[in-house]
């Protein structure tokens, strides 16, 4: 019975072949966008479950605050992993630290040869054991039990010592410190939050920084994560940190201190806490795409079910003479499902070579490695058969469903009924694709918005050297010297990137108890910074370097600050105190907001300090430099040459501001053009589907037309009547898509400080270009049916 179900849909193919091509090509293009979405999104949502025993790992996060200010950290301090081990065995069997010296990089030297290796952590032994890394050489119980050990990655060995067996050879580490290779990993799988080159043991900075996991609970640089014992859940755990805090927290701490558990899965879709090791994946935008790999599949699924309806007068006799001669209308209903999942694995296959032709593009845009491999195809096949059965369904019963004598009079029972239907498909149709545009749009938009967003400062000209502690009597001396290079306007410097991250810093203000602590963001910065940056002042002055002992006890704050605190105006705010773990300071300038965190949020109070000289070495992190427009070249070939010779352990490195801040917003980028990608695929298959609808439609009414045409109707009125029918259902499409996409753009946009306007002319310019490209789409079937001879549309039969 199969094998007959199968030639028969061969054979309706076979007969129409322009539709079933259409068919086809539409469900070939469904399929590969939606399978292709379907790897990414699957691949997002699988992030870290590499692990073995995954859903037992937990990462620990803090959370400091007071009267809603302070930080939400996805770090902690050094000790806490050891102590909560030490303390509650009955609940966790390991623990694993991450650190990176709060640098973008790491000093590395083999003979004579500098590297910065930017993704390089100190890590503690159990690594392997609880993420399950593997090493192709070394024992991974012992590789990073020692100090001074370090494990790489096959390409990165190979980039240091070629061919050679890089076992035992020795890599400078900073200035004075040697690492020995002690293992070279296998791979290692990139759907993780923690990506990473090589991994130094953490001994080697517990070696220098001796008992700080006893000492410190105050700085929190730390990654902690830790594995449950077997039947623990994590609520077990979460109820053991209050006491933990009392016990082991200094008492200004203890009220402010809280500590969560996040599952280690749902990390990268699910945190945006500060200080998170790289930029995670974002839900919305996972969501976003899945929905519109959706809608692309039902539109190309219902092209076929439009289709096949519109061919329901052609195949109503067929049905009739079938019932006749004793089919029942299960095995009716049978034949049209097989016929639909053929064209769907037809599809299916040419989904292979258009996902092959897209592969590479996708990979390069989201930053993926997904591959055409046994699950993507089986994933595929099924997809297929699910698209099939599905968009066969309504056409088969809706066909089986005619009765035998009404056919034989040449009346189809369901016919106007499949009609109305194709109309309400042929509106969600273009009502999906008109939305998709309208977001495409307003994404692209959002995106600018965030690249070209006015600051506060002035990011552009502007390139940044990392530092390190061990440079400083290298570096010190050298800014003033930068200054004299041609085409230098200004230097400054400060402990991190600004726009992008900074650190929480402790303030006693007015009115608050002594030995109480409000945590605000804020940098620490050199005496040159405001030139460099181009901050605006609001009242008072910045940090001088004719006074630095008076300025040393002195801040700088912003207007936001000053209306938290209720100062009245910026002028009203100089000379108010507030107090640091420094002493007694006062504010001696008052800047104008700017966004010192990326624009996901809000402008909050912030404050400048300088830092005391004994503290210099340890916040002195980032030199800005301001160079004059035109071609940069010279003036950093300039800036390299003085770097290289003073410091030749440390190879010179630089980035320009607004890239570090542009970087931030690679997602909404990433987002931006896979809808315009994706967007334009589902107006693509909707014009297929309505092209052969109008195909479908003149050929039917080829007699009528002819009769028109006798009757002396010209070809204008001839097109018109052809047309005029689809478009007002891309004009009906125009309504239901207008508030669907109002509200789905202003509800996406709401998680953004700094957002694009929703203006009215975008919903009317989409409008007109979808109904512009429809009306293009049945134009040529509606001149093709006004030239048509009279006589042999009166002969058509």
């Amino acid at each position: 019975m199969f094998t007959d179900h199968l030639l028969q849909a061969f054979r309706h193919l076979r007969r129409h072949m322009s539709y079933a091509s259409i068919n086809v090509l539409g469900l070939a293009i469904g399929l590969a966008a939606f399978t292709l979405i379907g790897a990414y999104v699957s691949d997002e949502k699988g992030y870290d479950t590499f692990a073995p025993h995954h859903e037992r790992i937990l990462r620990v996060v803090g959370d400091l605050q007071l009267d809603g200010q302070g930080e939400r950290s996805s770090s902690c301090v050094f000790g806490l992993g050891p102590r909560l081990l030490a303390d509650h065995p009955e609940l966790i069997d390991r623990f694993v630290r991450f650190f990176d010296m709060q640098e973008p990089s790491i000093p590395l030297r083999v003979d004579d040869k500098r590297y910065n290796e930017q993704d390089v952590y100190f890590t503690d032994s159990a690594v392997f054991d609880v993420f399950g890394y593997t090493l192709l050489k070394g024992d991974p119980s012992a590789a990073l039990r020692e100090p001074n050990t370090i494990v790489l990655t096959p390409e990165m060995a190979r980039r240091y010592f070629g061919d050679a067996d890089p076992m035992g050879r020795l890599i400078r580490w900073d200035k004075d410190r040697d690492l020995m290779v002690t293992g070279v990993l296998g791979p290692v799988p990139r759907n993780s939050h923690i990506r990473f080159d090589a991994l130094i043991s953490i001994r080697s900075v517990l070696a220098i920084w001796k008992g700080i996991e006893d000492r410190n609970w105050v700085w929190n640089p730390c990654w902690t994560y830790v594995r449950l014992k077997d039947g623990v859940t994590a609520d077990e755990l979460q109820r053991v940190f209050p006491d933990f805090i009392h016990k082991y927290y200094p008492d200004f701490l203890k009220e402010q201190v809280h500590h969560g558990l996040q599952p280690l899965a749902s990390i990268h879709l699910g945190s945006d806490l500060d200080y998170e090791m790289a930029p995670n994946g974002q839900r919305g935008t996972v969501n976003v795409l899945w929905a519109i790999g959706v809608f692309i599949l039902l539109i190309a699924c219902v092209n076929y079910m439009n289709l096949s309806t519109a061919q329901s007068a052609g195949r109503a006799r067929e049905v009739g003479v079938r019932k006749t001669v004793g089919a029942r209308r299960g095995q009716l209903v049978a034949q049209f499902l097989v016929g639909a999942v053929l064209v769907a694995v037809l599809a299916a296959v040419l989904a292979v070579a258009l996902i092959a032709l897209a592969l590479p593009w996708f990979n390069g845009i989201a930053d993926k490695a997904l591959a055409i491999d046994g699950a993507l195809l089986l994933r595929l096949l099924l997809i297929a058969i699910g698209a099939g059965l599905f968009a066969g369904l309504y056409p088969a019963f809706f066909l089986s469903s005619f009765q035998p004598v009404w056919v034989m009079k040449g009346r189809s029972s369901g016919a106007l009924q499949g009609r109305t239907l194709r109309k309400v498909l042929v509106v969600g149709q273009f009502a999906v694709a008109l939305a998709l545009i309208i977001a495409t749009v307003f994404v692209r938009r959002q995106f600018d918005a965030l690249r070209t967003a006015d600051l506060g400062f002035d990011r552009a000209n502007i390139i940044v050297l990392r530092v390190r502690p061990s440079m400083s009597g290298f570096i010190f001396p050298m800014i003033p010297a930068m200054r004299n290079i041609s085409g230098v306007t200004a230097v400054g410097y400060a402990n991190d990137i600004i726009g992008k991250s900074h650190n929480a810093h402790e303030l006693n203000h007015e009115g608050m108890p002594a030995g109480q602590w409000k945590y605000y963001p804020a940098l620490m910065a050199g005496f040159g910074l405001k030139d460099v940056l181009g901050l605006r002042m609001a009242a008072g002055r910045w940090f001088d370097p004719a006074v630095p002992r008076e300025d040393s006890l002195s801040l700088v704050i912003n207007e936001r600050m000053v209306k938290e605190l209720g100062w009245g105006t910026p002028q009203d705010a100089i000379g108010k105190r507030l107090n640091t773990p420094d002493g007694m300071e006062h504010v001696i300038g008052v800047v104008e907001d700017f966004h010192f965190d990326p624009l996901f949020k809000p402008v909050e109070p912030f404050f400048f300090d300088v830092c005391p000289g004994d503290r210099m070495t340890l916040w002195f992190r980032c030199v800005y430099v301001r160079i004059a427009a035109g071609d940069p070249r010279p003036t950093i070939d300039a800036i390299h040459r003085m770097w290289d010779g003073r410091m030749q352990e440390f190879p010179f490195e630089y980035t320009f501001l607004d890239g570090e801040l542009e970087a931030q917003y690679r997602a909404q980028g990433v987002l931006a053009t896979l809808v315009t990608g994706f967007a334009a695929l589902a107006v693509l298959i909707a014009c297929m589907g309505l092209y052969a609808l109008a195909s479908f439609s003149t050929e039917r009414r080829t007699r009528e037309i002819g009769i028109r045409r006798v009757l002396g109707a010209g070809r204008f009125t001839i097109t018109a009547l052809v047309t005029r029918e689809f478009l007002l259902l891309v004009l009906a499409a125009d309504l239901v898509a207008w508030p669907l996409a109002f509200f789905g753009v202003r509800h996406w946009l709401e998680g953004f400080a700094v957002r694009t306007a929703v203006d009215p002319w975008v919903f009317a310019a989409a409008a007109l270009l979808v109904l512009g490209i429809a009306l293009l789409t049945v134009l040529y079937r509606a001149l093709h049916a006004a030239r048509l001879d009279p006589v042999k549309a009166l002969r058509h039969g």
